[in-house]
């Protein structure tokens, strides 16, 4: 829309000046709610559609990424930067920031008083309700057992992690590679996952067996800043930095090799290079990522490959009292509500919401979803 309003009397409808408790990721949540195909005006009267809104970016650089905008008539792709007024633009110092160059526009929440000279446009937009930092359920229209229901939903990515993995057993050239890959990208907490999946594929399998541990490290941080890889550490935690996730990262590549060597034993096996390998040097919330998302799924493919059910069965008991010690950030706002802490702990139950929020978290899918009493039936 264009802003025919004076600005004193356009800020006073987006309670500008009465101590709003207004913040960018509010702006930035607010951006991303509109759809393709959405019309607005710049605040200089450029008529602007939404081709796609982009992502957020979590890390250095502009709120948001990869971002198409058709605007007077050019397709635009590029990040947006979010703030409440236009002046932090220069207050923040994008003006000399070789991240912010190819942003292509500018979002605010205030009208500025007066309109700047940029290279992209500006345009505001109004706060909107939000959707996605709690669940829109409440206890009176729930299920009457909720986890039962996320349980189901979480064996359905069981099945498909162990399917995955099936098929690539047959092929130890498209096996091994996968392995590695699924493994790396446990490791690549804030944002890095891309990043670990690409190193993982720059690692010759063959050359792994008979190799130490700190050479293979060494291998691993070679490859980390010759090849060109973006890594992120702003947002993230010091002891997720992508370089100090590199000694657990070379100890399962030995751990691979050595139970590749000991003929891809079960159980017994398994356990004893766990145990020993991998255990003592690791913290439990990613030695349980790493069971629950990759060895334990591997394990069933090879059991479902030799026609064992019964271990098949044996490792999706394990797998299904797995407990993390943390509940993921996205888990804790949207459901603390609505399930007890120790439940959200749970393995399979994360695995179901992760499954849940892909499927049904839009507003549009809210009324289908399944934990949702639909006419008095469940």
């Amino acid at each position: 829309m264009k802003y025919s309003l004076p600005v004193k009397q356009f800020n006073a409808t987006m309670n500008i000046g009465h101590g709003s408790p207004e913040k960018e990721a509010a702006l930035v949540n607010d951006w991303l709610r509109y759809k393709p195909g959405q019309r607005l005006h710049s605040v200089d009267g450029q008529p602007i559609m939404i081709i796609d809104p982009g992502h957020r970016n979590n890390h250095e650089g502009p709120d948001i990424s990869d971002a198409c905008l058709f605007i007077n008539g050019r397709i635009h792709k590029g990040p947006i930067e979010c703030h409440l007024k236009a002046q932090q633009w220069f207050q923040h110092g994008h003006d000399h920031d070789p991240n912010y160059q190819t942003v292509i526009l500018q979002v605010l929440r205030y009208f500025p008083t007066r309109i700047p000279t940029r290279s992209f446009p500006m345009i505001v937009i109004q706060a909107r309700d939000h959707f996605g930092s709690s669940c829109l359920q409440d206890t009176d229209c729930l299920v009457p057992e909720p986890e039962t229901v996320l349980r189901r939903l979480g064996y359905r990515r069981w099945r498909v992690k162990i399917t995955d993995f099936q098929n690539v057993l047959a092929s130890t050239a498209k096996f091994l590679p996968k392995l590695h890959r699924s493994v790396f990208e446990v490791l690549g907490y804030g944002g890095n996952r891309p990043a670990f999946g690409r190193l993982a594929g720059l690692v010759n399998p063959n050359a792994i067996p008979g190799k130490s541990i700190k050479s293979i490290h060494d291998q691993l941080a070679t490859l980390m800043k010759s090849e060109g890889l973006i890594w992120h550490r702003c947002g993230v935690r010091p002891a997720n930095h992508p370089e100090n996730r590199l000694p657990l990262a070379a100890r399962l590549l030995k751990f691979i090799a050595d139970w590749e060597k000991a003929g891809w034993g079960g159980t017994e096996v398994f356990d004893q290079l766990w145990f020993t390998r991998i255990k003592p040097h690791s913290g439990l919330g990613i030695q349980i990522e790493l069971l629950g998302n990759v060895f334990y799924p591997v394990l069933a493919a090879r059991a479902r490959e030799n026609m064992d059910l019964e271990e098949v069965q044996s490792y999706r008991e394990r797998w299904s009292k797995l407990v993390l010690p943390y509940i993921y950030g996205f888990i804790s706002r949207r459901f603390k509500n609505l399930m007890p802490v120790k439940q959200l702990r749970n393995f399979p139950i994360t695995q179901g919401i992760i499954e849940l929020n892909n499927q049904f978290c839009k507003p549009e899918y809210c009324l289908v979803c399944p934990l949702k009493v639909i006419h008095g039936n469940t």
